[in-house]
């Protein structure tokens, strides 16, 4: 019996202490900062987002220029990413 209370008490204890922690933390925010070069435009320039937000980003490039991929190495379009430190993002655009 003395094993079982034992193991109630722990529990209360570890939940305890979880409740307190998740109370205690710290919000994070980054910044995100997004530019395009000449022969378009993003929707977005960034902001202000709390740590692990997912940020849609859009580029269009102007008439006679193609998007060619962001600073980063993707060429995804639209970019979705996660906001997990501060961040420049830059839309690249060619000249067709």
């Amino acid at each position: 019996m003395k094993k079982h209370y034992y193991l109630h008490f722990f529990c209360f204890l570890i939940l305890l202490n979880c409740g307190k922690e998740a109370t205690e933390r710290e919000t994070i925010c980054y910044t995100l900062t997004i530019t395009s070069t000449t022969g378009g435009e993003v929707n977005s320039n960034g902001g202000y987002y709390t740590e692990g937000t997912q940020v849609s980003i859009q580029a269009t490039p102007n008439a006679f220029y193609q998007f060619t991929g962001w600073s980063n190495g993707s060429t995804d379009n639209p970019l979705v990413i996660t906001v997990n430190g501060n961040l420049n993002l830059r839309a690249n655009f060619t000249k067709k």
